[in-house]
């Protein structure tokens, strides 16, 4: 799908949000130099295609980032501004769970990843809802023996909804690196919420 096709698509959905999104990822790749610009379309878009620039992004340290896919010479051929919006766009190219088109990224293990039918998409807003409402009751405790009490109902919750979301996958959880999980963990989630948005008759967002 090309990037025209895409905010057509988000046009139809109502979806002004993820349009400006576009935009500005567009915008921001623009302002690059070319060459740097052509760096950046030379990277793989996930941890898994590029684990060494991913472990530099984790480690917080700006210029690490740049280093692992730039040379020295090159950092100080390019004024501190074009380096910075070049470290974050390969951020965010590479640790997004989306590409540049909004789309889902996918890796070798997450390729056959299934999404929800309508009644497993149920089955994970009712645990999103009583997620939620433990949160809010959580924080309305007044004493430590109510929160601790809360707390322990909150992590057997998520413990459901993952496990729920990770058997809908149909994926080899054991094989998938963290990063990998909480992709398929925010694909599915989102496509279970999608369902009740169109059931609604609202727009929604892929």
């Amino acid at each position: 799908m090309t990037t025209i096709e895409r905010v057509t698509k988000l046009l139809d959905q109502g979806q002004e949000s993820a349009i400006l999104s576009v935009i500005e990822r567009l915008e921001a790749k623009a302002s690059l130099p070319s060459a740097l610009s052509e760096k950046l379309d030379a990277l793989g878009n996930t941890p898994v295609a590029e684990p060494k620039v991913y472990e530099a992004i984790n480690s917080g340290d700006a210029i690490t980032v740049a280093l692992n896919v730039l040379s020295e010479d090159e950092i100080k051929k390019y004024e501190a501004v074009e380096i910075g919006t070049f470290i974050h766009e390969v951020e965010q190219k590479i640790t997004g769970y989306k590409d540049a088109n909004g789309i889902f990224k996918s890796t070798p293990n997450t390729e056959d990843c299934r999404l929800p039918n309508f009644m497993e998409a149920d089955q994970i807003r009712k645990l999103f809802i009583k997620q939620n409402t433990l949160m809010k009751e959580w924080g309305a405790a007044s004493d430590a023996k109510a929160k601790a009490k809360i707390s322990k109902s909150l992590g057997e919750t998520s413990e459901a909804l993952s496990a729920l979301i990770m058997g809908i996958s149909g994926l080899d959880t054991e094989s998938l690196t963290d990063w990998e999980q909480a992709l398929v963990v925010t694909q599915i989630s989102g496509a279970a919420n999608n369902a009740f948005l169109t059931a609604q008759g609202k727009p929604y967002a892929n």
